[in-house]
Formats: C-alpha cells, structure tokens, sequence
C-alpha cells in the first residue's frame, strides 16, 4: 500500500469548511488527521467517512432547526 501525505485536498476543505465552527467533535478528527505525517489507504478512507458522517449529521440537524423555526413562525404569524 502506498502512504499519503496528510496534507488536506481541496474536497476536505470543501466539506470541512461549512461545519468547522459547529461540531467539535470534526475538529478533534481534523487535527488527528492533520498531525499524521502518512497513513495507509484504508485508514485515510476510514477517517474521511468518518468527517463525511459528521458533515451530513450536521446538514441534517442544521436542516432539521431551520424546517422548526419556519415552523414556529408560521404558526405564529
């Protein structure tokens, strides 16, 4: 297996760059993968779907608080 450079491309900034601020947890995962100088294919796959995970949780929730305050709004309104 070959080793990859622990250098983030332009998709993991793409996907990280909306949530970096709301979910700790991506952080912690983000400087763990940022602070390996190489890793093996699978386990740079295992640690991108595992970010790609907690984006979509986050999307999901985002979503999720928006369709509720519309919600409420209507209600109200």
């Amino acid at each position: 297996m070959g080793d990859y450079s622990s250098q983030p491309g332009p998709e993991f900034d793409e996907i990280w760059e909306p949530y970096q601020q709301s979910c700790h947890r991506i952080a912690g995962l983000k400087a763990y993968i940022q602070s390996l100088c190489y890793m093996t294919n699978d386990r740079v796959k295992m640690l991108e779907d595992q970010l790609r995970r907690g984006c979509n949780t986050n999307a999901i929730q985002a979503q999720k608080i928006c369709e509720l305050k519309l919600a409420e709004e209507a209600e109200i309104g």
